[in-house]
């Protein structure tokens, strides 16, 4: 089973994702999550406005350097970034149950 969190970047800050994802961490559980930023040039709101948002950037420049500040390893960044994902890739039919 995986579990992804989206739209890092875009909302809530930073702080809870990394609160959440050292409790997984900590819990044994890192090789079962997927994260994603999924926010680049702009978001329309049910006002019709258009809000703008992080460019793909965000990711790699500043949520990574905000994970290894709080204790994570190059090790669990790369469960995050590259181990994971081609893991849940690498099994499709896991993802749509």
């Amino acid at each position: 089973m995986w579990l992804e969190y989206d739209a890092i970047g875009a909302a809530p800050p930073y702080e809870v994702y990394g609160a959440i994802l050292l409790r997984l961490r900590n819990a044994g559980l890192l090789g079962q999550i997927l994260i994603s930023q999924d926010a680049c040039a702009y978001i329309v709101g049910n006002d019709g406005t258009a809000e703008r948002q992080h460019r793909f950037d965000r990711l790699h420049r500043s949520f990574l350097p905000y994970l290894r500040s709080i204790g994570f390893s190059e090790s669990d960044i790369r469960a995050l970034l590259i181990d994971n994902p081609a893991r849940a890739l690498a099994r499709p039919s896991a993802m749509c149950r």
